[in-house]
């Protein structure tokens, strides 16, 4: 592994705690059509990178069909620590904070200004990851880094001369972020679709193999249409539990997953676990009935144990 030597001092831990950096919490949100909080999880911390992920408590969000919005506000207490001969640029030099970003499954990244100061800005200073991307720009992981650098050269003094003067240069890190983006709309594979004459909502299964395919929309689906005028009542607040109209929805498209999943001649090993492909639809009608004890001994009794579970969980 080779190493990057510099000319120059920069951002090291002893100078990272004198500044007294502290971060805020990350604040992940989607609009669907309406803004919707996601529930943020910090799974891991070291001095290096910490990873997050986030859960959506309407078991919606999806990568590939809705946006994600980033937002932190964080603070250096003492960034006059970063001026001056014990510093790691000149008195009157200006420095910013960047976000740089990736995402290695897309080939994609980006760089973002968020801040600029000096030795004179006000203190605590205070600055804010705002970021918004669209539905598809990302996959499976996000990168996020946040770095300062010389954002204009000062006129260096003579005990000043060792100190970095050249505006780009990196001076220095503050974190890095690793985010999962597997939501959890998998458990509802829901879309939303634009069709003048059909109804609210449908369902769409169109499985194969119910051992083998998968449980995505590729496979089995729970269609919303937003050309109906009553698609504003769908989503209401920022659970599912806010909107009765939204639990219906679900609860009998599950009830109609399941019967229609009976008619296939593996339901007995659906039933029973057998032969069934991690992230199958098998697999996952055999997760609903075995971890939330649905009733399927009739169309009645499972109709009412599925809605027991939206009405009680939810």
């Amino acid at each position: 592994m080779s190493k990057v030597l510099t000319l120059y001092p920069t951002i090291d831990d002893n100078l990272r705690n004198k500044l007294l950096y502290e971060s805020g919490e990350f604040q992940f949100s989607y609009n669907n059509p309406y803004y919707k909080e996601l529930k943020t999880q910090l799974l891991e911390v070291n001095k290096a990178t910490s990873l997050l992920k986030f859960e959506d408590p309407d078991y919606i969000w999806d990568p590939e069909l809705h946006n994600i919005k980033v937002r932190r506000t964080s603070k250096i207490a003492n960034p006059d620590f970063l001026f001056g001969e014990n510093g790691v640029v000149p008195c009157d030099s200006e420095l910013a904070i960047g976000l740089l970003w990736s995402s290695k499954a897309v080939n994609i990244r980006g760089a973002k200004v968020l801040q600029t100061f000096t030795a004179d800005s006000e203190k605590p200073l205070t600055f804010n990851i705002d970021i918004d991307f669209l539905k598809g720009t990302l996959k499976q992981e996000l990168y996020l880094e946040l770095i300062i650098f010389v954002n204009e050269a000062g006129n260096a003094r003579p005990n000043e001369m060792h100190l970095c003067n050249l505006p780009g240069s990196i001076v220095g890190k503050l974190e890095n972020s690793k985010i999962v983006l597997e939501g959890n709309g998998s458990l509802f594979p829901i879309v939303e679709v634009d069709e003048d004459t059909m109804p609210l909502w449908w369902v769409v299964c169109s499985w194969t193999d119910i051992q083998e395919d998968k449980f995505d929309v590729e496979n089995v689906k729970i269609c919303i249409n937003r050309a109906h005028k009553n698609f504003d009542q769908v989503y209401i607040g920022k659970k599912i539990s806010n909107s009765p109209l939204f639990l219906e929805i679900l609860g009998s498209a599950l009830q109609t997953i399941i019967e229609k999943a009976k008619e296939a001649p593996e339901w007995n090993s659906v039933i029973n676990g057998d032969g069934l492909v991690p992230g199958s639809i098998g697999e996952a009608i055999n997760y609903f009935i075995n971890s939330f004890d649905w009733d399927i001994s009739s169309p009645e009794k499972l109709n009412r144990s599925i809605r027991e579970y939206l009405e009680a969980s939810m």
